[in-house]
């Protein structure tokens, strides 16, 4: 859920799951993750 939670125009569905199920809360794995990879894409 947090991925696609991420990605821009995501359907709503997503928020709605991890609000209901997880308090709202993205998952801190996930973000690192990502995170890491938008930093390797701006490095080439």
């Amino acid at each position: 859920m947090t991925l696609f939670g991420q990605v821009e125009n995501a359907d709503p569905v997503f928020a709605e799951v991890l609000n209901k199920y997880f308090g709202g809360l993205f998952d801190s794995r996930t973000l690192r993750i990502i995170e890491k990879n938008v930093e390797d894409d701006s490095i080439q």
